[in-house]
């Protein structure tokens, strides 16, 4: 059982306070950015490098600023400081963020042993095979500006050997296997190219002849599948946004990384698997201290009170019901976005009228 004796004074005020709204977040799907900004609040009132029964003053409380950028203790230059030092300053440190971990795990519990039913959903990825049908493939090769490999020609005699099996199994049988028992590939290879070649001249050209023209005809597909627009198939749209975060996520944090700003990324309208219009968030930076968050974890209440609004009145600007409707998938499935949880991801309805098909 938790110890519910583990937060005391003013700790414990505060975590109490916060029970309300956590048992709200749960209600509204916002727990892990309530979490995660608690945890922030918590260490600007309770700094880590206090000791646990170090008990704020009245004035120390008023003056956190929950707006400021968190501490986060630089680290030390061992070239400008003698060993000793070094190894002192790094183990103070390191002796910080363990504080910081056990207090996240005892107040995480402490929040849990009041509320037990957790709204966590946790499920293995799905995993897609990249091929020229696969929207989502196609999508990439457009944007990043690289093609696929183009098909290779089909070898003649493979051709030839696939019309007459009777007549290559027959050869390939007289073949002894290697000493470890499996068949020789290589000579399998050259008995079918030989077989193949002891054909009339005629044969031959016809067959090369075959493999030309279906080399050409993969072309064409090849070509019209990545320069063709883009279904608009349920199917295939719901395969491009059960995939739209783990396909943007590395490009905002690029654009984070090399511009050394933060981004946010909002897709939303019709989902064809949910019936209804919903927004996806991808962010890609986060804010100072201990507590790492994005912005909608950061400003959780700005971010679902004026964010998600603003952005719901113009996709509804954009789509009607009729549009709604026309994208639902003709079998019932669940969007892969609502049953995965992926770092830095806000996948929400949207607020007001969500257009959904009863």
């Amino acid at each position: 059982m938790v110890n519910t004796a583990i937060f005391r004074g003013r700790r414990e005020e505060f975590l109490l306070g916060e029970l309300p709204k956590y048992l709200s977040a749960i209600s509204n799907g916002t727990k892990e950015e309530f979490l995660k900004n608690v945890l922030r609040r918590y260490f600007k009132r309770f700094p880590p490098h206090h000791p646990h029964t170090y008990e704020p003053t009245e004035a120390e409380l008023q003056e956190v600023d929950d707006t400021a950028p968190d501490y986060e203790p630089e680290q030390p230059d061992p070239f400008a400081m003698g060993q000793e030092a070094y190894y002192a300053a790094m183990k103070q440190i390191d002796d910080r963020q363990k504080e910081v971990e056990v207090r996240t795990g005892q107040i995480l519990r402490w929040f849990t042993y009041r509320q037990s039913k957790s709204t966590a959903f946790k499920d293995p990825k799905k995993i897609k095979d990249s091929d020229l049908k696969d929207p989502m493939f196609i999508m990439t090769c457009r944007l990043l500006g690289k093609a696929a490999q183009k098909p290779r020609q089909p070898i003649a005699y493979n051709l030839w050997c696939a019309d007459n099996p009777t007549r290559v199994q027959q050869v390939l049988s007289e073949i002894p296997n290697l000493a470890n028992g499996r068949n020789n590939a290589g000579a399998d290879v050259k008995a079918k190219k030989k077989l193949f070649e002891s054909q009339p001249k005629e044969t031959q050209q016809l067959y090369k002849k075959k493999a030309e023209e279906h080399h050409k005809l993969q072309l064409e597909e090849w070509n019209l599948n990545l320069t063709r627009p883009a279904s608009k198939d349920p199917e295939a749209r719901q395969v491009c946004i059960d995939n739209t975060a783990g396909f943007a996520q590395p490009l905002l944090n690029l654009i984070t990384e090399f511009t050394g700003m933060n981004c946010l990324l909002l897709v939303g309208g019709p989902e064809p698997a949910a019936q209804k219009m919903n927004i996806i968030g991808v962010h890609s930076g986060f804010t100072k201290g201990p507590v790492k968050m994005n912005f909608a974890e950061a400003e959780s209440k700005k971010f679902h009170e004026q964010v998600i609004p603003a952005f719901s009145d113009f996709l509804r600007k954009c789509f009607s019901p009729a549009d709604v409707k026309a994208a639902i998938l003709p079998i019932e499935t669940t969007p892969l976005l609502s049953i995965t949880d992926p770092n830095d991801i806000t996948y929400c309805t949207v607020s007001g009228d969500d257009y959904s098909v009863p």
